[in-house]
């Protein structure tokens, strides 16, 4: 699916701070980087901070299994059901279903400090 993982920062910073309440900046930042990259078309050859590093790796088996969750694709599927009986084109009705049930997931997630805390920190973080 070409809109696959674009859009949930807010979850990746969260999953970041499940792992590990102290987690640092540099892997809440590495979490949220692939998809912050695939927005701007960017590609990284190489990583030389080992925290993003780590945030990387973390944000690619992330969507590895949150992808796979039967209640993400039921709801994926619902909603491209109703998109689709509402008149929308597969190509945007796929897409929009994939991208908004991140974006509630995201926006479910704000309303948890510590993962505001972490996604602001991830922001904020200088890299090495």
């Amino acid at each position: 699916m070409r809109y696959a993982g674009r859009v949930n920062y807010v979850g990746h910073a969260a999953v970041a701070t499940y792992l590990d309440p102290r987690v640092p900046g540099g892997v809440v930042l590495g979490a949220m980087l692939p998809d912050f990259m695939t927005m701007c078309g960017a590609r990284a050859t190489s990583i030389d901070d080992a925290a993003i590093a780590r945030g990387v790796e973390l944000h690619h088996a992330t969507d590895a299994a949150f992808h796979a969750l039967a209640s993400f694709t039921g709801l994926v599927r619902d909603l491209g059901d109703r998109l689709t009986a509402a008149g929308v084109s597969r190509g945007p009705m796929r897409g929009v279903s994939h991208i908004g049930v991140e974006l509630l997931l995201d926006a479910t997630l704000l309303e948890d400090a510590p993962v505001r805390a972490a996604y602001h920190a991830g922001l904020a973080h200088d890299p090495a």
